[in-house]
């Protein structure tokens, strides 16, 4: 990897890190007033656990489903557009699944539209989404 790639990624990883520190930040400012951290976690349908996991998972937590949407031929922005709620919930699996690592080397292999169905928490409804396009 040349010097240039080096200092591309480190700043790239640093800018990551410091959005993350700064979501945190206000994350905990949130927190300070539990009703209102409450309200906040409703609106996007998750309880104020699971609202303060997903933001500590980081801002590319789930950057695999467009990638993996467009490996199978279905429209990432598309579903945005017509299946918002449907969308945050898949990408609310994507940010939490455990299988990250074989995930990227399937993508970066181009093989994940093979693979996707043995490990992604979101191949069912993936299955859906391209039927869908299809029909």
């Amino acid at each position: 990897m040349a010097a240039t790639d080096i200092v591309t990624t480190l700043k790239a990883r640093v800018s990551d890190w410091l959005l993350q520190r700064r979501q945190l930040r206000e994350l905990a400012e949130c927190e300070a007033d539990p009703a209102d951290f409450a309200r906040m976690a409703h609106e996007f349908s998750m309880t104020p656990d699971a609202l303060d996991a997903l933001v500590r998972q980081g801002p590319h937590s789930a950057d695999e489903l467009p990638h993996m949407l467009d490996a199978v031929g279905v429209n990432a922005n598309e579903v945005r557009r017509e299946h918002t709620a449907l969308l945050s919930d898949m990408e609310r699996v994507c940010a939490f699944c455990q299988e990250k690592r074989r995930c990227r080397q399937d993508i970066a292999a181009g093989a994940v539209a093979e693979h996707y169905r043995d490990y992604c928490g979101n191949a069912a409804t993936i299955g859906e989404l391209k039927a869908a396009n299809e029909g």
